[in-house]
């Protein structure tokens, strides 16, 4: 099916925390290699355009992103287990 807007669909949720505006989202805000969507480019501009500090991701799976405002929670990273938002925010 087309896509009648012309947009990519991206979802992400954007949160206020104690070290600023923080978006949480499926993929990064950055591509490197084989991790370039079209999702990506909107998730990057959502992610400037509200002024956010850090972008909380999964999708790479082990693959950190050599970003500094990039924070890979993928459950490969987390030893397959839950984390709280609070100790990732102390880690970052």
């Amino acid at each position: 099916m087309e896509n009648p807007t012309g947009f990519e669909k991206a979802t992400g949720l954007i949160l206020e925390t104690p070290i600023g505006r923080v978006l949480f989202s499926h993929y990064p805000i950055v591509a490197e290699g084989k991790f370039f969507f079209p999702q990506i480019k909107v998730l990057n501009e959502i992610f400037h355009k509200t002024g956010c500090v850090l972008n909380i991701h999964g999708h790479t799976h082990s693959v950190d992103i050599k970003d500094f405002r990039c924070l890979n929670v993928s459950v490969e990273k987390t030893d397959f287990k839950p984390i709280r938002i609070s100790d990732v925010l102390k880690i970052s």
